[in-house]
């Protein structure tokens, strides 16, 4: 069975359509507490924007931050500057995922990929429930994930 070349651009906008409801809803869960790490995150990324640096200030002595790098809290605190409500915070996970994506439908491209597989492809992975999650939740994989898809687009 072949579909028309409309009846692909309709379901392709129907996927995008439903893809994108399912962000919207995921975006309004709620995004701090779900996970102890991040908690830590915004924790760190407020004791940054304080100027106490890199530290757990909410226990009873604050103490040094050990247990992660400080990339993703300090470009977290960049974000705290403006506001502080979680929606605002949980666009930094968002705008790395979504960067991700394009940078990989790039490679895909430049591998010789045509534009509706590359499309396919980026579409199914964005669709994964693992990428819903960690892109719209204050966690840093999708951070660390452009950051290495960005480095392997340059080399």
């Amino acid at each position: 069975m072949t579909l028309t070349r409309g009846a692909q651009r309709a379901m392709i906008a129907v996927f995008f359509s439903v893809l994108a409801a399912v962000y919207a809803t995921a975006w309004f869960l709620p995004a701090i507490g779900l996970d102890h790490d991040d908690t830590l995150y915004l924790v760190t990324a407020k004791a940054i924007v304080a100027g106490h640096g890199y530290t757990v200030e909410s226990l009873p002595r604050p103490i040094p931050q050990t247990k992660f790098p400080p990339l993703f809290p300090a470009v977290l605190a960049l974000f705290t500057l403006v506001s502080r409500q979680t929606l605002w915070l949980k666009l930094l996970p968002l705008a790395c995922a979504a960067g991700w994506l394009v940078l990989t439908r790039k490679l895909l491209l430049k591998m010789g990929a045509s534009r509706s597989g590359a499309l396919l492809i980026v579409g199914l992975t964005a669709a994964s429930p693992t990428v819903v999650f960690l892109s719209t939740n204050l966690l840093p994989e999708s951070f660390r994930s452009s950051r290495h898809c960005g480095a392997a687009h340059i080399a």
